[in-house]
């Protein structure tokens, strides 16, 4: 609910932070995520890059699962503060706090690009793919994005069929 909440205001406001001020509102005030999130954006001016971030997260939630929505969704909010509208800083310092980083920078990268809309996007992040994508496997250092939708549909349909 934060979250999309967060998403939905990111459209109609200038700074990513807005958006998530917004979406407090939207949360049972004491629940702990919103108690998170408000700690988060208490203690952001003293989080500068990622380093800090992820230090600031684990002595905070010590303990808890690294896949668990409070202490991944403050990574988020960090990753907004200190990118603020920079699409790029956004995305990088989210991915590099690490945890659930996928989902952590996919949500920190919907709120910005709401935010800054395409033209504040940087073009290498939606220009054509010309059906290539590059990866770090030894020996496989491309694949065509059809063979791999292909490959994909084909193991889906015998999952399926075998179901």
């Amino acid at each position: 609910m934060f979250f999309s909440a967060a998403i939905a205001a990111a459209f109609a406001v200038n700074q990513p932070v807005e958006a998530l001020e917004i979406a407090l509102t939207e949360i049972p005030a004491q629940c702990s995520l919103a108690k998170a999130v408000r700690w988060a954006l208490q203690v952001a001016p003293e989080i500068h890059n990622y380093r800090q971030a992820r230090n600031a997260m684990e002595e905070h939630f010590k303990g808890m699962s690294g896949v668990h929505t409070n202490n991944n969704a403050c990574l988020t909010i960090w990753g907004l503060t200190i990118g603020g509208t920079d699409f790029t800083r956004v995305i990088g310092e989210t991915v590099a706090m690490g945890l659930d980083n996928d989902c952590t920078a996919a949500t920190a990268g919907s709120i910005v690009g709401a935010v800054v809309g395409k033209k504040g996007i940087p073009e290498h992040w939606y220009r054509n793919f010309n059906d290539t994508v590059h990866s770090y496997l030894i020996g496989q250092r491309k694949f065509a994005i059809t063979d791999l939708v292909n490959r994909f549909t084909q193991m889906a349909e015998r999952v399926a069929s075998e179901a």
